[in-house]
């Protein structure tokens, strides 16, 4: 057995591993690609040699030291959507389901209301000066 280590491209995240010498590139990515829920032909492995650098085979020998290009991180990404995420009423509930995904990161969504401001119909519309 000896240690892989695969750092992505043009970052720093560094992954290391232990595999048998006569591992194939081709089972590596096959079992990243499996991990991350991904096609194992959307990424590349990279492997300095000299001062040039090589795209290694599916054929050849795990090298040592790889470089990833293709992929981002090596943990599960989420989906990206192509359009926006609709959140609908912008009450109590529907503020909040915004706060949720603005907290995770998630900056792809739009709210609808049928009022002109958010708040929600037990605000705006149905209060009055004694709720």
């Amino acid at each position: 057995f000896k240690d892989t280590t695969l750092t992505i491209y043009g970052g720093g995240e560094k992954l290391t591993f232990p595999v048998q010498t006569c591992t194939k590139v081709k089972d590596v990515k096959e079992a990243i690609a499996a991990k991350l829920i991904c096609d194992s032909s959307s990424f590349q492995f990279l492997q300095k040699q000299g001062c040039t650098t090589r795209k290694v085979g599916d054929d050849e020998e795990m090298p040592r030291s790889v470089v990833v290009k293709g992929l981002k991180s090596f943990k599960l990404m989420a989906h990206e959507w192509p359009h926006p995420i609709a959140i609908i009423g912008a009450g109590f509930r529907g503020l909040k389901m915004s706060l949720l995904y603005l907290r995770s990161g998630n900056t792809n969504f739009i709210g609808f209301d049928r009022n002109s401001v958010f708040g929600g119909y037990c605000w705006i519309t149905a209060a009055n000066k004694t709720s």
